[in-house]
Parts: structure tokens; sequence; C-alpha cells
């Protein structure tokens, strides 16, 4: 279920599907927009042919030492508790921002609202979000470990990385958080297939259940059943009438580039070479409906055209088969976090580009995984050099 093959079919036949049955309310797509379509596909399963297939069964790797076991579990409850006390202050710091009335009262869509002022703005609210996507990946990676903990602790670290998603006010921390959590009990055979099948239910329920809660689609429809049906529309099928609308008129043009992430570009300009700025959110298109998310598609198509499209996409296709085939034989718990949390990036391959958009994003993702291995490495004892490189003590004369 769970490889990205079938995930990817899954998840790019919904836009075949749905525009060959007549695009419901966007625009035709044009014939140069099917063939990137059908480049990138291409390529993607190209990639998923060359990383080399490992024989013999899955090796699942035993944490079997009394006191690994210990180590490992002291640290995510310590690093848990100081994750609330950061929570805490985070709250704090958001409330005398915004006020209590604006965070307690239950005006969601002006909650989001403030949010996205903010993103846009001098980013004082985004700060302290942000302690809340550390726990939604504290909370994946303590779940890698899931079989070295009760099934209370498991539930309560399950709920931690649910409310934390949550509170980022954005549904992308909620998919890579289900889609990550999914995986990683049904590949510790802690649930079944029917309950991945629930969990995803329960996904989908709650992420239309948030955009009715911050009144998205609002504006377009004064009905519960049309805000669902607009919300639907604008998430499953306008991006590739976005990444159309680029290819058709090239209205969003941006100098210098996509792929290059800000960060890189300062970096650059220490060299010597100026770049100028891409935007952090892309320009609106109308689809008609109003829309920025372009698809993976976008910056590859943007930056390096036809070309960049497949052999970007063969890059990704192999990318995902690696890390698919690494935790297959592996079975360790940094193998199955890593192809866990490369589902998301996946998954939005259909919306947006989360590959190569975001760096800091996917840092802090693997600040866990970095805190234990300092972790372990601080409280590790020295062990006793074997026995030819010993030094023998000098005897005292009686």
């Amino acid at each position: 279920m769970f490889d990205p093959r079938i995930l990817f079919i899954a998840i790019w036949s919904t836009q075949i599907v749905g525009f060959t049955l007549g695009g419901g309310d966007f625009y035709p797509l044009a014939i140069e927009t099917w063939f990137a379509f059908l480049l990138g596909m291409a390529g993607f399963y190209v990639g998923c042919t060359l990383p080399p297939r490992g024989h013999g069964p899955a090796q699942h790797r035993a944490i079997d030492t009394p006191r690994e076991l210990a180590v490992i579990r002291r640290f995510f409850r310590s690093a848990m508790f100081l994750y609330f006390v950061a929570c805490a202050v985070a709250i704090t710091q958001i409330v005398g921002i915004l006020g209590p009335e604006v965070l307690f009262d239950g005006d969601f869509p002006r909650l989001r609202q403030a949010v996205i002022v903010d993103f846009l703005g001098e980013r004082e609210l985004f700060s302290s979000i942000r302690v809340f996507y550390f726990g939604v990946g504290l909370a994946v990676f303590q779940l890698t470990y899931a079989t070295t903990f009760g099934r209370g602790e498991r539930l309560a670290v399950f709920l931690v990385g649910l409310l934390s998603a949550i509170a980022t006010t954005g549904r992308l921390y909620l998919l890579l958080y289900i889609l990550a959590t999914a995986y990683l009990l049904y590949r510790q055979k802690l649930v079944s297939m029917r309950s991945v099948a629930l969990i995803f239910v329960g996904f989908f329920s709650m992420f239309f259940l948030v955009a009715l809660a911050f009144d998205k689609g609002g504006g377009e429809s004064e009905s519960v059943s049309g805000q669902l049906v607009w919300n639907a529309q604008v998430y499953f099928m306008s991006s590739l009438a976005c990444f159309n609308n680029y290819v058709v008129t090239g209205a969003q043009e941006t100098y210098g580039g996509i792929l290059v992430p800000n960060v890189l570009r300062q970096a650059i300009e220490l060299l010597g070479v100026t770049m100028a700025e891409k935007p952090n959110l892309l320009p609106f298109a109308m689809v008609p409906m109003q829309c920025n998310t372009y698809t993976a598609l976008f910056p590859l198509f943007h930056d390096l055209g036809f070309a960049g499209v497949f052999f970007g996409f063969v890059a990704i296709g192999c990318m995902h088969t690696f890390l698919w085939l690494k935790q297959q034989v592996a079975g360790s718990p940094l193998s199955m976090f890593a192809y866990a949390i490369s589902l998301y990036p996946l998954a939005m391959s259909m919306f947006e580009d989360a590959y190569f958009s975001s760096p800091g994003f996917w840092v802090m993702l693997w600040i866990p995984p970095l805190a234990l291995h300092l972790y372990r490495l601080a409280v590790a004892q020295p062990r006793r050099p074997p026995a030819a490189f010993r030094v023998a003590r000098p005897h005292r004369s009686a």
C-alpha cells in the first residue's frame, strides 16, 4: 500500500480522471500541459527502476539491550517534557501578540487571517508557531520506536502530534503527520490495513472540518455543502489548472527562477552574486477559481522546461524508491523515519512543490533524530579496551 509507485499513480490519476471527464469548473488543459504531465509521470517511473533491488527477506533491527531501551525512553520523555515547556512559552507569546480574545473566543477565520498577515509581514507569530512544527516531527520520530513503548504512551504521543499539527493552523503538517503515522504503525504491525483506511477517513473528515472552521470558501458559497464542494475542487484540481495557466500565459514568471530557495540565494550573495528573492507565496491565478498552488511540475518547468520536468521526476522517483527499499531491508527506526516523512512531498506533488521550496521545513523535522544521536553520544560510557591493548598495572612489592 505504501509503495511509492502505487501512491504516485493513485494521487496523479485523480487529475487524469477529473480533467478527462470535463474538468468541472476549470479551463481545459493545453496540449503542452498534458505533455508535461505525462513526461513527469514517465520520469517518475523511470527513476523507480534505477535503485538496485536488495536480496533476501527484510530484516528488523531489534533494540534488545536493556540499557539502549532505557536511553531511548529517557530521551523521548525528556524531549516531550521540554516540548511542553516550549509550548507554554509559545502560547504565552501568541496570546501576547494577538490578545486572548482572538485565541480563545473561537473565531478561527480571524485567527487564520492573522497568521497569513504575519507570514507575509514581520513573522512574529511564525517564530512561536514553529514550536508546534517541532512537536509534529518529535511525535513522528518517537512513533518510529512505537514498539518500545506501551499502548497508553503510544496513544499519548499520537495525540500530542495530532494536536501539534492542528496548532500549526495549516493542514499541510496534518497531512504529513497522518501519512507518516499511518505508515509507521502499519510497518511495525501495530495496526491493520483496515485501521489505516479508518485513519485516512478520519483525516479527510478532519481536513474538511478544519476548512469549515477556518471558513475556507465561505465567500464562495452560502451553504456548508457548497463550501465542501468548493474546497474539494480547489484542493484536488485547481493546482494543475494553475500550472496550465502558467504554461499558456507565462504570467507567473519569476526573475531568478523558483528552484533555488531564498536561504541559498542569500548565501550566494556572500560570494558576490546577486539573486533576487523569490516570493514567499506564488501569485494567484483565476482558473476561473482563485488559486496559487501549481503542482511540483511548476518549478521544474519554470526553470528548466520539459527536460527539467522529466529528469527532475526521474530524481524524485529514484529517491523515493531508494528510501522504500532501504526501509524494507534495514528495518531500522532511522530508515523508517526517512521514508515516513518522504511520503509528504510525494502526496503534495499534485498540489505544490514540497521538495525544493522550504529547506527549513526539512531541517526542523530532522532535529529530533540528530538530538537522539547527540544524546546517545553524551550518555555513552567508554568501553574497556581489548585485553591485548590493556596496560598491566605494576604490582607493589611486599
